[in-house]
């Protein structure tokens, strides 16, 4: 019995050995691929955010997005495509003036949250899909309904500034008509506004204390405007700034 066991143990480190012998030249023959397998082998337990399904290195994924699965959008403005993303730094603070809480009312009072009938109040979900869906697809126009000297500071990215002093709600005024024209509604012969063609409006302002984006809708509503053919981002600059969108300076004409 124990020359058979001795016997056993003989046979199985010899054959142990030739494995051993065996591996080794493999090794030895294929070192440089065995070598990158080990390191992607270690690789994939120290930090496998770095490594995609085919070995390739990932790009640095941003933490902050809008939605789930709503990462940016995409726009142009000024013949320059802007992407709206959120701020990635989790301890940015505001230090502009959308940081204060009280204006004196009036002028900055607390807006309704209907501006008028027909129009549809909306947030920042509302307005960024509009910009894919609308304004990208030239179905729609993003405008910023506040005086110039707010907007040049900074404003949504694909909104032209059309001030709310502008719009008369005179149907008469030359200026009237053209911002008619400009929106897509057509004046037939029998000089009655058709606005079947008309494009859809998204206006904002500073925020839920100012009136100014407001203002500019009743005079288009004054005009003939179709109401279902506008839209109001309620929230305006203030509640952009404050999730963290991304803003564009104009530059002031002159």
């Amino acid at each position: 019995m124990y020359l058979f066991v001795v016997n056993i143990y003989t046979l199985l480190f010899s054959q142990i050995n030739n494995f051993n012998q065996m591996f080794y030249q493999i090794i030895m023959k294929n070192k440089y691929i065995f070598l990158y397998g080990w390191l992607i082998f270690i690789l994939s337990f120290y930090s496998p955010s770095l490594l995609a399904e085919d070995g390739a290195v990932k790009q640095k994924k941003e933490k902050i997005t809008i939605t789930k699965d709503l990462k940016y959008v995409d726009v142009s403005h000024n013949g320059k495509m802007v992407r709206i993303k959120r701020n990635q730094n989790i301890k940015n603070r505001l230090k502009n003036s959308y940081t204060k809480t009280s204006r004196n009312c009036p002028p900055f009072c607390v807006q309704p949250l209907i501006a008028s009938d027909g129009v549809k109040t909306v947030g920042e979900l509302e307005l960024l899909y509009f910009i894919q869906d609308k304004l990208n697809r030239n179905e729609g126009l993003l405008i910023d309904g506040r005086l110039p000297s707010w907007n040049v500071k900074a404003t949504i990215p694909g909104s032209i500034n059309l001030p709310f002093t502008v719009i008369s709600n005179n149907l008469e005024a030359t200026i009237a008509k053209r911002i008619l024209l400009v929106f897509g509604a057509d004046k037939g012969e029998d000089s009655v506004w058709d606005f079947s063609e008309a494009q859809e409006l998204l206006l904002f302002g500073n925020g839920a204390w100012g009136d100014q984006a407001l203002r500019a809708i009743r005079s288009l509503i004054d005009l003939g405007y179709p109401p279902e053919k506008i839209y109001w981002y309620r929230g305006g600059m203030q509640s952009w700034f404050q999730l963290g969108f991304t803003v564009v300076k104009t530059k002031k004409i002159r």
